[in-house]
Formats: C-alpha cells, sequence, structure tokens
C-alpha cells in the first residue's frame, strides 16, 4: 500500500513540476515576447480565467469525487450536465469581459479556455478519485508544458507572435480545445444525464468550488489594489515577485492533489484516522518550510536572470513567501468543511478572511502602495488558515501538534536570517547554501516528526 502511494504520489509530482514550472516560464518568457505594458493587460485577465473556469461546472467534479465509489457509472450522469453548466460560464465570462472593455477577440478567446479547461477539470477528477495519476501527469502537466513550449518556440525563432496578451490567448485557447477533444474521445461514457444526482452533486460540490474562487481573490485581490495605488508598470513588477513565491505553492500541489480524495473517503467510512491527518500534516509542515527556506534562498541569485529588466525587492518577497507559507497549511488542516453537510462552511471562513484581506488593503495600499498589499494579502492568507484550522480541531476532534509546528518555524526562520545576514563568499558557496540548508533541515524535522509518532506524542 505504501508503495502504491508512492507511485501515485511521484506521478502526480511529475505532472504539479510541468504544471509549475510551466506556469512559472510563462512569466519570464511571455514578458520577454511581448513586454512589460502587454503584460500587465495579461496580470489583469488572468484571475478572472482562474475564478471562472473552477466555477463553470458548479461543482459537480467534486460531486463526483464524493459519489464515485457507490455510483460506479455515475461519471457519464454528471458529464452532461457539468458540460451544459460549463457553456454557460464560458458564454457569461465573454460578456463580462466585454462589459469592463475587453477587446471582443480576447473577450472570446478567454471564453473559449474557460468552455474547454473548465471542461477538462471533470476528467481530472475522475482520474484522481481512481488512481489515475498518469492520465493526470498527462493532461495537466502536458498541457502546461505545451503552452510555454509553444511561446518559448516564437521567442526563440524571433517570431512577432504573440505580440501581446490576445496572442497568448490563442496558444491556450488551442492547446486547451485538443485536450478536451482526446478526452473526450478517451474516455467514452455512456452519456445518461441525472438531474437528480447532478443536484446531490451540486449541494456537496459547490460551496467548495465557491471557497475554491474565494481563495481564487485572495491569491489575486492584490493586483487590483496594486494596479490602482502604484501603476500598471509597478504590477508587472510586483506580479513577478507573486510567480516567484507561487513555486512553493505548485510545489505542495502533489500531496494537496493525494490526500484530498484519502481524506473525503476516510471521513465517510465513520472510522477514527487521526494518526493519519496528524502525522500527514507534519510531514506536510516539514516539506512546506523546507521548500520556503529554499526559495528565500536561491530567489535572489536568479532574478537577474529571470526579470533582467526588474528590481528584486526583498521585503516584498519576504512578506509575500511568509504569507503563502502559511496559507499552504489551509489545505490540509481544512479536513472538518470535507464533512458531508459541512462544506458550506469552507465558504463561510473563505470569504471572512478575504473581507480580513480587503480592508487590510484599503487601510494600507494608500500609505504603502504594494509593500501595503502585500502586508494586507498576507493578514487574508493567516486569517484563512487559522479558521480552518479552529474548524476541524472542533468537528474532527483533531489537535495538532503547534508547540512543534511552531519550534520548526523558528528554527527555519532563524536559518534564513543567520544565511542572509552571513553572505557567502563566493557565488557558488550561495547556491550551494540554498540547496544545502532546506536540505539538512527537511532531514531533521522529518527525523523528529517520526520520533515523536513513534513515542505516540
Amino acid at each position: 500500500m505504501a508503495a502504491k502511494h508512492s507511485q501515485t504520489i511521484s506521478l502526480y509530482v511529475l505532472s504539479v513540476f510541468l504544471v509549475g514550472a510551466s506556469n512559472f516560464a510563462t512569466a519570464p518568457i511571455l514578458l520577454a515576447q511581448i513586454g512589460p505594458e502587454h503584460y500587465a493587460v495579461w496580470a489583469a485577465l488572468e484571475p478572472i480565467l482562474l475564478l471562472a473556469i473552477p466555477l463553470a461546472g458548479l461543482g459537480l467534479n467534486y460531486g463526483y469525487m464524493n459519489a464515485h465509489g457507490s455510483d460506479p457509472g455515475i461519471a457519464g450522469q454528471l458529464l452532461p450536465i457539468h458540460a451544459l453548466f460549463v457553456c454557460f460560464f464560458a458564454a457569461l465570462a465573454t460578456l463580462v469581459l466585454l462589459a469592463f472593455g475587453t477587446a471582443l477577440p480576447a473577450a472570446i478567446l478567454a471564453g473559449l479556455i474557460v468552455l474547454f479547461e473548465g471542461t477538462i477539470i471533470f476528467f481530472i477528477a475522475f482520474w484522481r478519485s481512481n488512481s489515475q495519476p498518469l492520465q493526470f501527469a498527462t493532461f495537466e502537466g502536458g498541457r502546461a508544458f505545451m503552452v510555454v513550449l509553444c511561446i518559448a518556440a516564437c521567442l526563440a525563432a524571433g517570431f512577432a507572435f504573440p505580440s501581446d496578451a490576445t496572442g497568448y490567448l490563442v496558444i491556450r485557447a488551442m492547446i486547451a480545445g485538443i485536450a478536451a477533444i482526446v478526452g473526450f474521445r478517451a474516455l467514452r461514457w455512456k452519456m445518461a444525464p441525472n438531474w437528480a444526482a447532478a443536484r446531490r452533486g451540486i449541494r456537496y460540490g459547490l460551496p467548495i468550488v465557491i471557497a475554491a474562487a474565494s481563495v481564487v481573490i485572495i491569491m489575486n485581490f492584490d493586483r487590483y489594489g496594486v494596479s490602482l495605488s502604484a501603476g500598471a508598470l509597478a504590477l508587472t513588477a510586483y506580479v513577478a515577485h507573486v510567480k516567484v513565491v507561487q513555486i512553493l505553492g505548485s510545489a505542495l500541489v502533489p500531496f494537496f492533489t493525494w490526500f484530498a480524495p484519502l481524506a473525503i473517503s476516510r471521513l465517510k467510512s465513520g472510522e477514527d484516522h487521526t494518526p493519519f491527518y496528524r502525522s500527514s500534516f507534519l510531514y506536510f509542515v516539514c516539506v512546506n518550510l523546507s521548500l520556503s527556506l529554499g526559495l528565500w534562498l536561491i530567489t535572489p541569485l536568479l532574478w537577474a536572470s529571470l526579470f533582467p529588466s526588474l528590481d528584486f525587492d526583498p521585503i516584498l518577497f519576504a512578506v509575500l513567501l511568509v504569507g503563502t507559507t502559511v496559507f499552504a497549511c489551509g489545505n490540509p488542516v481544512s479536513i472538518g468543511t470535507l464533512i458531508e453537510g459541512r462544506t458550506h462552511r469552507s465558504l463561510l471562513f473563505t470569504v471572512a478572511a478575504m473581507a480580513v484581506g480587503v480592508a487590510a488593503m484599503l487601510l494600507l495600499a494608500p500609505f504603502y502602495g504594494a509593500l501595503g498589499v502585500a502586508v494586507a494579502k498576507f493578514a487574508a492568507m493567516a486569517s484563512y488558515t487559522f479558521l480552518f484550522a479552529r474548524d476541524t480541531q472542533r468537528a474532527v476532534g483533531l489537535r495538532y501538534n503547534w508547540t512543534l509546528v511552531a519550534g520548526m518555524s523558528a528554527i527555519c526562520a532563524a536559518i534564513a536570517a543567520l544565511a542572509t545576514m552571513w553572505g557567502p563568499v563566493s557565488h557558488l558557496a550561495a547556491f550551494g547554501a540554498a540547496f544545502l540548508l532546506p536540505g539538512i533541515f527537511l532531514v531533521a524535522s522529518l527525523a523528529s516528526v517520526h520520533f515523536l509518532a513513534r513515542r505516540g506524542s
């Protein structure tokens, strides 16, 4: 069983690595291809797509994950209804973008992306629930890799396309469309729409996707705050810092992808799985902190190569990185809201965290600009994790070892501060420290967690 989990997680890691690396590589490559002003247009458009795509199916992908174990034919009953809702949201996204002044070609292309990628998320739910990580990796990782490969090829060949955000949308819509068609042909389900099953699926999944949409707002509301308080070019620099920090989130996605279906199935079993939840979270914290430390050490060394036209702001980067590290912990401690009948609470907590962030931004942005917006985003992220952790402790009776978490966090922060203050004697030594120190910390923290688990702490 352990070997099977390891193989599954490894394939998820491969997929998420391709997605994360491709999404990150898109930022400097697209910036070099279309320039800062056109990139600012894409930076403002991207959150709209991130918001519309998860909402498109009204949560039927999660409804399928919840029901597939008891009804093997449920996929064919839900997919046609899922596709119908996706078509509606694709048209709605196009109209909203047109209403806000987006050019007609860009609005139509964005709608097509919502249509194709919104359909693919149902396939992804099927492969995750049925332990088919290879298909997941092919469609998620392969699709993202092809997008960045097309842009990189155009840049290397000196082509004028894409020359703006619309050109990028053409590439992404085309690749997503091909993937959606291949997915339909590969699965070949017998389609038999079942509205009763769809209503049950929506009742379960809709609160989750609305909460996920609120998370998108938490992750991206800062862009509009920076744009309004500091201007479009400042937004480009800010988003460059955000894109680097998002590497951490991408690196942790394999855990979330593996953990969520298992957590849902264990909650439905009615048995006590407290040791699994607690140990999974602590091992996650070890990896989370280690990756954060490595990202803090390596980013200043690579910044000039990635974004030669932009200045690196270490204080801004630190605030964004710490916020993302804290925010990532909100996922594994949110299992209390995965219990059937309680999924609506995820929406309440996410909206509350979003409100904290927006209020803090309104107070800080006029005085501190981009840094004030980053602090506001940190407040939203910390509130998010706190609310979910407190709810899980009450709903599941699960208490995490917060003393150990605090100790590991303090040690990680001390290592980061000392390494930064010390200033290695050479560039080579700096690179060595950026890999060696996180590795040592990871091994030591994992050993500590394992030792305490053996003692029953």
